[in-house]
């Protein structure tokens, strides 16, 4: 549940602003009304000074208690880790902001012995439910952010458990629903099974026509704009460590083989850098009063039931350079093809449920030069540059917005646990994030 006091935010509606001990202008932004606000700030107006625009989330996966070790609600400090839902994702680097900025005040790095930046941040409540109303918030509030020169976001997580990682790429996605439906009402299994064309089977045999049995997606047009077999020299050379490796990647996620990797270089290409098709849930009936009810899927008529329609949800993951409307049309012709072959009296149709684009970065640039010597001067050693195959639409969404480049800094390792029971963050982390913020900020404005 969000509680505004709890957050140390002093206004009481979407509209009023307010301003803290520390200086800093906070705002609530509520542009969908049932939705978390979006907490708006800034901390500094001075025109001759670069602002930075620190990007996080306040909301978090849910936890079944049962699972955890300790309570998920409740931060438990074990063996130099902090134990608790957010930790990691995202509270956790949101802290590190934090108390980096606050520092900084009572520092007084910067001239007047105020802050070498302006610095601006803006926080949601709905990210891990489609960010509803976060870019009208931001869109309404632009003069929140002027003169953003970086966006930094800490919300991703390294490869392996000792290494920093700089993050300069990710996928985009695709959430579609390919949906069959039959009859009016659902039907019994012994009085017309056999006679009819049923929606599941239906459904079954166009998403077995997506991919082939080595996951390659057999959509036509969906390997269109997808760059030639060849790693950057920033992933070769985490090819080339001894922090990430097929057997430990084997090992961690418990398979025991691979259908398209048989070597280090080639799964991080189709991790990272090729599109994947993956069905993630089926569905049968309505929710309520048809074969999706709990009666029907665990009664004893369980047997007995033909749904009137089936729905497969499918995640599809593109690109840099793919665009998402061209894959999207791909994906209807091809479903409309392979729905027609069957010869069904059926109906199919694809809803697409959302679309989040792709991020890409140059790892040579300038500002990752200025974070890699922050990192290093934290870790002492080098961090990896490294893409994700996940989605963060925020990040492309940020750029476009506030005109400025984005820069992703995760303090999360591969074992935090995100979204998963016994989510973690290793206090050093933390520790060192906050320095690394730190400066970060004192960099650019020598920049």
């Amino acid at each position: 549940m969000y509680d505004s006091q709890a957050c140390g935010l002093a206004p009481t509606s979407a509209s009023e602003s307010t301003r803290n001990t520390d200086g800093a202008e906070i705002k609530l932004s509520r542009p969908v009304e049932d939705k978390n606000p979006v907490v708006i700030g800034r901390l500094g107006r001075n025109p001759d000074l670069p602002t930075v625009t620190f990007y996080g989330h306040y909301d978090v996966q849910p936890a079944m208690e049962r699972e955890w070790n300790t309570d998920p609600f409740e931060v438990a400090a074990i063996d130099g880790y902090f134990y608790g839902r957010g930790t990691s994702d995202n509270k956790g680097p949101i802290l590190a902001f934090v108390y980096a900025v606050k520092e900084m005040l009572k520092e007084g790095r910067g001239a007047n012995g105020l802050l070498p930046v302006n610095v601006a941040f803006v926080f949601e409540g709905e990210e891990e439910n489609g960010s509803a109303g976060f870019r009208e918030a931001v869109q309404a509030n632009l003069h929140w952010f002027e003169g953003t020169q970086l966006i930094i976001i800490s919300n991703t997580l390294w490869v392996g458990e000792e290494v920093p990682c700089l993050t300069y790429g990710m996928r985009g996605m695709i959430a579609a629903a390919v949906e069959v439906k039959g009859p009016a009402r659902d039907l019994h299994s012994g009085n017309e099974g056999g006679v009819f064309n049923e929606p599941l089977a239906d459904l079954m045999k166009v998403l077995a026509s997506l991919v082939d049995s080595s996951n390659r997606i057999l959509v036509p047009g969906f390997q269109a704009l997808v760059r030639p077999n060849t790693l950057e020299p920033a992933l070769e050379r985490l090819a080339a460590s001894s922090e990430f490796s097929l057997d430990g990647y084997r090992a961690a996620l418990g398979i025991p083989c691979l259908v398209k990797a048989q070597s280090t270089s080639e799964l991080l290409r189709a991790r990272w850098c090729e599109p994947a098709l993956s069905v993630v849930d089926v569905r049968v009936g309505d929710d309520e009063e048809g074969a999706g009810d709990p009666f029907y899927r665990f009664g004893p008529t369980r047997f007995s039931v033909i749904p009137r329609s089936a729905v497969g949800n499918v995640s599809v993951r593109f690109v840099p350079d793919q665009d998402a409307e061209q894959l999207i049309a791909a994906l209807r012709a091809h479903v409309d093809t392979a729905f027609s072959a069957l010869g069904s009296s059926n109906t199919a149709a694809v809803r697409v449920k959302s679309v989040g684009d792709w991020w890409e970065a140059d790892p040579e640039s300038k500002l990752f030069k200025m974070a890699e010597r922050a990192l290093t001067a934290e870790w002492g050693r080098q961090p990896l540059f490294v893409r994700e195959g996940g989605t963060m639409p925020v990040a492309s969404a940020l750029e476009k917005m506030l005109g400025a480049p984005a820069l992703l800094v995760p303090f999360g390792q591969s074992s935090d646990a995100c979204h998963l029971a016994n989510e973690r963050l290793q206090r050093i982390n933390l520790i060192r994030g906050k320095n690394v913020i730190k400066n970060l900020l004192c960099m650019l404005e020598n920049a």
